[in-house]
């Protein structure tokens, strides 16, 4: 782990200097206590106080876990013979955990799904044709895709290809971006945000977890946005 690149980081998060954090953290690193660094290390420190100190203390270990599990997320793209350079720089240098897993999520092993399944049954043609909405019938085109014997209707074969389509939007990361991204003011939907209120009323504990998403806009033409180069509702 090079920890002179965390030392930036945390410099920079908490607009202290480099010198001081890296003191800190040699001092955590030996094991002694936030108390007796605050009290008794304060040349190394450039006089930390205890909050400050316990601060530092926790991005750290918040970082130290973003490293492991980069050095994971590496590993096991490339025991798949799918790690290029630009992959691998990208991985290097993220130093948030959501988008870790954002770009991590196509590579990572799984159990098989329906839309595998589909996949086996030669649905993804017709699963592309819908996504990129080329087709104007699709029961139509559906029809052209009942050779597999699991396949006997065209609603069969446009289902797997919904699982196909669902799969694909989920695992891509600039869909998953744009749906977490705070929308403009007017694509507030106002039903959803008196939902929310509603629900963190009769769940107060909730709050902390759910309160990342209160920005997010329902509306599903954002995601297809990302396929077609239209604007944003």
């Amino acid at each position: 782990m090079n920890n002179s690149i965390i030392v930036k980081l945390i410099a920079q998060a908490m607009n202290l200097k480099e010198e001081n954090v890296a003191g800190t953290l040699t001092l955590l690193d030996e094991g002694c206590t936030i108390p007796f660094i605050s009290r008794y290390r304060k040349e190394r420190t450039g006089a930390l106080d205890e909050v400050q100190i316990a601060a530092i203390s926790d991005e750290y270990e918040r970082l130290k876990e973003i490293q492991k599990r980069k050095d994971t997320v590496l590993k096991t793209i490339a025991d798949q013979g799918k790690l290029t350079t630009e992959l691998e720089q990208r991985i290097s240098q993220c130093w948030d955990a959501t988008e870790l897993e954002d770009i991590y999520l196509p590579f990572k092993p799984r159990r098989r799904t329906r839309a595998q399944v589909a996949r086996e049954q030669g649905l993804e043609p017709l699963a592309q044709l819908i996504l990129l909405q080329r087709e104007q019938s699709p029961e139509q085109a559906a029809r052209r895709f009942m050779e597999n014997e699991a396949i006997s209707t065209p609603a069969d074969a446009l289902k797997g290809a919904m699982d196909i389509i669902a799969e694909t939007i989920s695992e891509d990361e600039r869909a998953r971006e744009t749906v977490t991204t705070q929308p403009p003011p007017s694509c507030k939907d106002r039903n959803y945000y008196n939902s929310y209120n509603y629900f963190i009323q009769k769940e107060p504990k909730a709050e902390q977890n759910y309160n990342n998403y209160i920005n997010l806009c329902p509306t599903y033409c954002r995601v297809l946005s990302c396929y077609e180069k239209r604007p944003e509702c």
